[in-house]
């Protein structure tokens, strides 16, 4: 009934913020807890500060990454090699918990016990500020998969909680530089585990978007190889169904091929880069079993879109077109605005004091 849990930390150059995410562990109100914490090799004072925690609680443990890659998913793989708990859970290095929030994840698992994993909401908070706080994400009715199939996570990594049985069969993939989460997600969703969420109970764990964090300057979209590779870990996801026994369902597989070929418009519209633009739209249609009539017809008509020059045969075209092959485009509008459906929090006491 007082099960051990493993919190793991990756942290690279958070000397400044990971004390205040430590003293948010050391601060639960559940006890039998111990926290790894693995440094990609900081170059600031990170060594320091981590010490002095481990020297004022032994419950600390602090380990460097021993072996490449660099990155986060191996410093989680190595933590979870270290870990000795139970139940395992993630934790970024300037993400903070409530002080309720072990305790109350470990009830909920003790009365479903037959979980392999579950997911808790967390808040969104930016910079220093400890006010407006949003929901990371809300459930609407949609499968779970299909929504992280087009990378829209419904819990972050450090909402769940997870059965360390599990986790030692589906560790981080650590050769791609970003999206490790969804990845692993969806390959334990593509298993059909036991889980269950509590996206409608109070937040439990607290996110910080810093300013100049990768996922706000557009560093997954800075060039065209980093673009690639996000279309082409995207497409991995129905080999990785495969190789699981699972068929992807018609609509699952239209995600896909939706988001792909919204993404792939970047090579295009942010790159100017035509040629990439349409090689990796006919790379998702193949991957996709995209390949048919509709669907060339649908590229010939992309073709004179994009080359203006030919807008006059847009206008005779298009009303046919439309009527006909409407449904072979993606509605981009539709995704975008479903990219985009989070709730303000307006609840004083989710504001951490």
């Amino acid at each position: 009934m007082n099960p051990l849990v493993s919190i793991i930390i990756p942290t690279y150059n958070r000397a400044h913020l990971i004390g205040e995410t430590l003293q948010s562990v050391l601060d639960q109100t559940y006890q039998n807890w111990e926290c790894i914490v693995v440094d990609d090799l900081s170059t600031d004072n990170t060594d320091e500060v981590l010490k002095s925690w481990t020297e004022k609680d032994n419950r600390f443990k602090y380990f460097k990454r021993h072996r490449e890659p660099k990155g986060a998913p191996t410093c989680r793989n190595i933590g979870l090699e270290k870990a000795r708990g139970e139940y395992v859970m993630f934790l970024d290095s300037d993400d903070l918990l409530a002080g309720f929030c072990i305790e109350r994840r470990v009830r909920l698992f003790t009365e479903n016990s037959n979980c392999d994993f579950l997911a808790f909401q967390t808040s969104v908070f930016y910079g220093d500020k400890r006010e407006n706080f949003v929901y990371f994400n809300i459930e609407n009715g949609e499968s779970t998969l299909h929504r992280f199939l087009r990378t829209e996570s419904l819990w972050a990594i450090c909402g769940a909680i997870y059965k360390s049985s599990v986790l030692l069969k589906n560790q981080f993939d650590e050769s791609i530089s970003f999206w490790q989460d969804v990845d692993l997600t969806v390959r334990m969703l593509l298993q059909k585990p036991h889980y269950k969420t509590f996206l409608k109970l109070r937040p439990d764990c607290f996110i910080r978007i810093l300013p100049y964090s990768v996922s706000r300057d557009g560093g997954f979209n800075k060039n065209e190889e980093l673009l690639g590779q996000r279309i082409d870990i995207l497409l991995s996801f129905k080999e990785k169904a495969k190789e699981n026994g699972f068929e992807l369902s018609k609509v699952e597989e239209n995600t896909l091929y939706n988001f792909t070929y919204l993404l792939s418009r970047d090579f295009l519209l942010k790159f100017g880069n035509k040629k990439k633009y349409f090689n990796y739209w006919f790379k998702s249609g193949r991957a996709l079993n995209r390949i048919g009539v509709k669907w060339l017809l649908s590229y010939w008509y992309q073709y004179l879109f994009y080359w203006r020059k030919y807008s006059i045969y847009i206008i005779k075209v298009r009303s046919v077109y439309e009527r006909i092959f409407h449904k072979v485009l993606p509605d981009v509008n539709e995704l975008e605005n479903i990219l985009l459906h989070k709730i303000p929090v307006e609840e004083k006491d989710y504001v951490i004091e």
